[in-house]
């Protein structure tokens, strides 16, 4: 070739280099603290073994479906959850911790998404 360029090749070069695009994203949950596992028995059967009670343990505890609504939930009387909650049972409503070992009153005031209120109780032996 008179004009002074390379002749051209048909065959792709190999870059040396390698460089992979990957999108990083952060997660952020509440981490339960303790890992000890606690039993929580309704009328003397274990319903849950666990470190926390998830939304999951909730409806099995009531045998309702508490899903997206409003919900409050007391443990003798005192708030210890208060949030809109979806169809993820995994979200965590009270880590399990040595203050709650015994029997208590659980109470739980759900609004469904027709602005429909009904509160549940019963009582829980955590051990």
């Amino acid at each position: 070739m008179s004009d002074g360029s390379k002749p051209e090749n048909n065959t792709p070069e190999r870059e040396n280099s390698y460089h992979k695009k990957s999108k990083q994203s952060t997660v952020t949950s509440r981490q339960p603290q303790s890992n000890k596992l606690h039993k929580i028995l309704l009328n003397n059967k274990v319903i849950i073994e666990s470190d926390v009670l998830t939304l999951d343990g909730l409806n099995k505890i009531f045998k309702q479906n508490f899903i997206n609504g409003h919900l409050l939930v007391y443990v003798d009387g005192k708030l210890v959850f208060n949030d809109t909650v979806s169809d993820d049972l995994s979200t965590i409503i009270l880590e399990i911790l040595e203050k709650f070992l015994g029997r208590h009153e659980i109470k739980v005031v759900f609004t469904d998404a027709g602005n429909e209120s009904k509160t549940y109780v019963k009582n829980i032996t955590i051990s």
